[in-house]
């Protein structure tokens, strides 16, 4: 899975130009982290509400969550996680303060790099700068989208 996700961000970096991204479902909490550098993990949840009533992706038009890690220094990466599974945890990333984007988004078209799909909904802006330490997973709390 490591070299799918080198070779979906690599792939995604000449079409896009400065965002790696790579489509996933949660890595389980339980994950070991190799050594290979000071890296750490993301976990996000989310939740949609429409008029007041809890509701499912489908009902909103959202296919996919998108988490938009952007760090202090050095390059952002969007992970990509199935709407349905309400969790994510992201590829290890290295330990840093990022700045967190979770948006909602609905597969539009045809291209499997995602350079034509929609967003669905508010993005949801993170208020603050979020430290990732090193063999850690940091849970940045729900990302709660209203319709």
């Amino acid at each position: 899975m490591r070299q799918l996700r080198a070779l979906l961000a690599a792939a995604s970096s000449a079409v896009v130009g400065c965002v790696a991204s790579s489509p996933h479902n949660h890595v389980p909490p339980d994950v070991t982290f190799d050594g290979g550098g000071a890296l750490g993990e993301f976990t996000v949840t989310w939740s949609i509400t429409k008029s007041a009533t809890t509701a499912a992706c489908a009902q909103v038009g959202a296919d996919y969550l998108s988490l938009l890690s952007v760090p202090v220094t050095g390059q952002p990466f969007d992970d990509i996680f199935d709407c349905a599974d309400m969790i994510g945890t992201t590829f290890p990333l290295a330990a840093n303060d990022y700045n967190e984007t979770a948006r909602l988004m609905s597969r539009n078209g045809t291209f499997s790099d995602f350079s034509d799909d929609v967003q669905v909904g508010d993005l949801i802006v993170y208020p603050t700068t979020i430290s990732l330490p090193a063999d850690t997973i940091v849970n940045i709390g729900p990302a709660e989208f209203s319709f």
